[in-house]
């Protein structure tokens, strides 16, 4: 399995670059619809955000916090930009809140694995199996974010991924090439329906690659949580104000 011996992007670093390849996917999806390069650039946001919510899960302390504080973001801005728009488009936090009880579950089946006991290690599969045929069943009753496929690609970055942190450099190094891997082959599978410029989400593959494994010095934790809501409204303000003074 190859090595990759060079990574120098930190969690933080990889966050600010999918804030800052989002907003430019947003300035072009308002203001610039027929510029198709700042939706090619903007296709890089999703992919980073989602590897990174299966490296929380990885990391996480506390799941049902973690689970809870997506969900009731997701809850939230859904509430504020329905009253706004009246559109019941859910947003992309239900998304990856619906990828949760996914990577929950695949890391009960792999702890019940090593125990060898059947009972857990059936129950454990069982509850992969609801946890995917309800975000299934959810997607198409309601308009998701990235639809299904969307909520995949954490699940699938996050199968190859162990339980906290690894000593051995070698094993952390294969690990993490293998969910970069899964969650480019995820990446495919999404892209077929969407088609366009969705293919080019692949493009974040090297970022993912070349991610320290750290989050880094500065504490970013609801660093998402603030700006995706915040940069909406915005820019959704400043193209209402131009449409008022032209």
């Amino acid at each position: 399995m190859m090595q990759i011996s060079y990574r120098p992007l930190s969690g933080n670093a990889l966050k600010i670059i999918g804030a800052a390849v989002m907003l430019i996917d947003h300035i072009g999806v308002l203001f610039f619809p027929r510029v198709i390069a700042l939706r090619i650039i903007g296709r890089l946001a999703f992919p980073i955000f989602a590897y990174l919510i299966a490296e929380g899960c990885r990391h996480t302390k506390n799941r049902r916090k973690y689970f809870l504080n997506l969900l009731g973001f997701g809850v939230l801005f859904q509430l504020v930009y329905h009253s706004f728009t009246g559109s019941s488009h859910m947003n992309i936090f239900i998304s990856y809140a619906l990828s949760l009880p996914m990577i929950y579950s695949l890391q009960l089946l792999k702890d019940a694995s090593n125990s060898k006991r059947t009972l857990q290690i059936t129950a454990a599969f069982v509850s992969v199996i609801a946890s995917v045929v309800f975000a299934y069943v959810f997607h198409e009753s309601f308009s998701v974010d990235y639809g299904f496929e969307g909520t995949l690609v954490p699940f699938a970055s996050s199968i190859c991924m162990s339980r906290g942190k690894l000593q051995d450099a070698k094993t952390q190094s294969a690990e993490h090439v293998l969910s970069v891997l899964f969650c480019g082959v995820s990446l495919i599978l999404l892209a077929y329906p969407f088609r366009g410029v969705q293919i080019y989400s692949l493009l974040a593959l090297p970022l993912l690659l070349a991610y320290s494994g750290k989050r880094g010095s500065a504490s970013l934790k609801y660093f998402f949580y603030i700006f995706y809501p915040a940069h909406l409204v915005l820019l959704y303000g400043i193209k209402t104000l131009l449409n008022h003074l032209s």
